[in-house]
């Protein structure tokens, strides 16, 4: 997954270009840099005349060079006597600029911006560049014109398999020189110095399915307003943006020239945010209790499986603590906790022994006592100044009242939040009926024109050993794959569907988690099956909390949820 810079788009850019936006950071490589709405204000040479331009997208590709991309939506794009245009989804006609003559001046202004900085900005001097063209609602087949050859052009297809589509655009130009990731980041750091990143915890919508998630207003005056504030504690239900500020907060304080650590509970949501660190680390706590304690001489070998909860949770955390008095340079100026609920009383010691100066250092924590299904205790002592946050950002409007129904909640949600579609409950009386309710669900999902299966999680509270749903795991055409690993953990983050002959198996792969595994992270659609009578409904809540805008139940018959399907 590259890095999307701004992470969370404007709420004004237009669909085309967030689609475009989306589909790249998606699928390019890690090291690769997307930069959207890069605006130009830059003079010639010795003039003082301003010249004003806005690059759609600049792409910095370690191993090929920058490009400068244009894009233009609609389901038809064309040019006859009237110039350029293109029609919308509503049959509108709009007139438009010619797309390959605004990304060939952007870039060649941009190229007199680079050229013209001070000798140490760019170390191997201007990168390889190249333009082109973007028409993500439509196919080429051949070149448009003289002026815009098919190789300078990335269509609906090319958007499947978009390192392909560079390679073969940067085929167009000579390499005249090395670019790798230090030039990438050289590039960055001259266009956008100051540019903000705001960490969207995840996630991201495909422009057909779904909505992107976005800061409120009053999410945005906390990371504002309480920039100053050492000792905060963000208190919210599931879905108001926790994760979002404390991303937001790191990136400003290590932008400022501090030490930072991001800490949470659950390690599929560390492995998530770390592509986002940009300045600080993330880490999840029981890993960096086995880093610091080994580094510490406090610990020489973990103890067996079945005793590692317990270990982690009552006796690690004294141990790095004694590490820490050992380790004074691995301490920080900022950590910040996500998942605040879920620490015991002993971590809450390790993680302000964590803290550089006991009084001067920032501790925020995250904190929804709904989401407590680990027996955590907030400490009373620590001091810190509480900010509640009320407006869910993340769900659907019927999935934000089925789950936060579960702990009598009343939902605040956005006035653009989808209103549909309702969530569907399937009850069941026997294993073989739970079977076929969450076979109903995949195929509901997954029909002719419906979710790609790498937009869909099925959640269970029970272990994969004691889960039935695991044990069937083939439903159809699909098969079920546990989530493992840090990969996992952002193949957690909606994708938009696989390129066309892409890996079968790949395509026929549903993912599978516990409940407790995949809390803080999302999905496009959530199955929720195995709910029973002697489900907490704290669980439920956390669960279905994680699906977006689809959510399917398959609940015992005794569980009290009514059926709707």
């Amino acid at each position: 997954m590259a890095t999307l810079i701004p992470v969370l788009l404007d709420a004004s850019t237009p669909a085309a270009e967030r689609r475009v936006a989306e589909a790249l950071r998606d699928q390019l490589p890690a090291d690769w840099v997307v930069v959207h709405g890069q605006r130009l204000a830059t003079s010639r040479r010795g003039g003082t005349h301003l010249r004003e331009a806005e690059i759609d997208v600049l792409v910095l590709a370690p191993g090929l060079g920058m490009a400068c991309l244009e894009i233009k939506g609609g389901r038809e794009v064309g040019c006859d006597g009237g110039g350029w245009y293109s029609v919308d989804e509503r049959g509108a006609r709009h007139d438009i600029k010619d797309p390959g003559r605004q990304a060939q001046q952007s870039v060649h202004q941009l190229v007199d911006y680079l050229r013209a900085l001070p000798a140490p900005s760019l170390p191997n001097g201007v990168p390889p560049f190249v333009w082109g063209v973007v028409l993500p609602g439509v196919e080429v087949d051949r070149d448009v014109g003289p002026a815009l050859p098919r190789s300078l052009v990335l269509d609906r297809r090319d958007l499947a398999d978009p390192r392909t589509a560079f390679e073969r655009l940067f085929q167009t130009v000579p390499a005249r020189r090395r670019f790798g990731a230090d030039d990438a980041r050289a590039v960055l750091d001259a266009v956008a110095p100051q540019f903000r990143l705001v960490a969207a915890l995840s996630a991201d919508v495909d422009a057909h399915e779904r909505l992107l998630v976005r800061l409120t207003d009053e999410q945005l005056d906390v990371v504002d307003g309480l920039d100053e504030q050492r000792r905060v504690v963000l208190q919210g239900p599931a879905g108001t943006g926790k994760t979002m500020i404390v991303m937001e907060r790191a990136r400003r304080l290590a932008r400022d020239g501090a030490r930072v650590l991001v800490v949470c509970y659950n390690k599929l949501l560390a492995a998530r945010l770390q592509p986002s660190a940009r300045g600080f680390r993330v880490v999840h706590f029981h890993g960096l209790c086995h880093e610091l304690c080994k580094a510490g001489g406090t610990l020489a070998e973990l103890p067996d499986p079945g005793a590692l909860q317990r270990f982690y949770r009552e006796e690690a955390p004294g141990r790095m603590v004694e590490a820490l008095a050992r380790l004074t340079d691995r301490r920080f100026d900022a950590v910040l906790v996500d998942e605040g609920q879920d620490f015991s009383p002993g971590m809450w010691a390790a993680v302000t022994a964590l803290l550089a100066d006991r009084e001067r250092s920032y501790l925020w924590a995250c904190f929804d006592p709904e989401q407590n299904i680990y027996g955590g205790e907030f400490p009373s002592d620590l001091n810190m100044q509480p900010f509640n946050l009320r407006v869910n950002c993340r769900n659907s409007q019927p999935i934000a009242r089925f789950a936060y129904g579960k702990v009598g909640v009343e939902p605040r949600l956005r006035p653009d939040a989808p209103a549909s579609p309702e969530v569907t409950t399937v009850p069941y009386a026997t294993e073989p009926e739970l079977l076929a309710g969450v076979q109903q669900a995949i195929d509901a999902l997954t029909g002719a024109g419906r979710l790609a299966p790498e937009r869909i999680v099925v959640l269970s509270p029970k272990s994969a050993k004691k889960s039935a749903v695991w044990a069937h795991r083939r439903f159809g055409r699909f098969t079920l794959e546990q989530f493992a690993d840090g990969a996992d953990a952002a193949a957690a983050q909606v994708k938009a569907p696989p390129a066309a002959g892409g890996a079968a198996q790949a395509a026929n792969v549903i993912r599978f988690s516990t409940l407790q595994g995949f809390k803080g992270l999302e999905a496009d659609a959530v199955i929720l099956c195995e709910i029973g009578s002697s489900t907490a409904p704290r669980w439920v809540y956390v669960a279905a909390s994680r699906a977006k805008h689809v959510l399917w139940c398959v609940s015992d018959a005794r569980s009290g949820d009514r059926p709707s399907a």
